[in-house]
């Protein structure tokens, strides 16, 4: 029994979707916080910023800039 041309091409979207999915998934997983933040932390400190106050009142801010160059933080 021959497959119609409509079952064809749905099976070939069907095809398509999962693919796209897949695809999705794997960007998402390389992108995600969890990968990110070990990268992040082995490129080097690029600034440090220290609240004026930090060591008068013992609390203030403290901000760190990491990145490959001053560029890219």
């Amino acid at each position: 029994m021959p497959v119609n041309t409509a079952q064809r091409r749905a099976k070939r979207a069907d095809h398509r979707k999962a693919a796209t999915r897949e695809k999705r998934r794997n960007e998402t997983a390389k992108n995600s916080l969890s990968k990110r933040v070990p990268r992040a932390s082995a490129a080097p400190i690029q600034q440090c910023l220290v609240h004026e106050k930090l060591f008068k009142t013992e609390m203030g801010m403290l901000v760190l800039t990491r990145g490959v160059s001053t560029f890219r933080v």
